[in-house]
């Protein structure tokens, strides 16, 4: 893989996280402005948490894939991988604790 495949694979990968928080962000303001019920701020925070995290394996599975693919020493990739697979784990956790 030559340097400007490697900068575009990190490209996506770091902006698949962020897609992942974004999630997270749009399912929090759905909460509060459509939802609209006391309960709506605790709601929207677990909700997004839960949805932002199963959705993390997305960028979670790419960075593993361009990682291997690549084999260079990227930063950025393994910084994407950990936190996508921190968050899944935590949801993870946290689903499987409260059953």
């Amino acid at each position: 893989m030559t340097a400007p495949e490697l900068k575009l694979s990190e490209d996506r990968a770091f902006g698949l996280f962020f897609g992942c928080a974004g999630i997270g962000v749009v399912e929090l303001l759905f909460e509060l402005l459509i939802i609209q019920s006391s309960w709506a701020p605790v709601v929207g925070i677990v909700k997004a948490f839960i949805f932002g995290g199963v959705a993390a394996l997305i960028p979670a599975a790419y960075a593993a894939f361009s990682f291997y693919r690549s084999k260079a020493q990227s930063s950025t990739l393994k910084s994407v991988l950990v936190i996508s697979l921190l968050w899944f784990l935590a949801v993870a956790m946290t689903l499987a604790v409260s059953r």
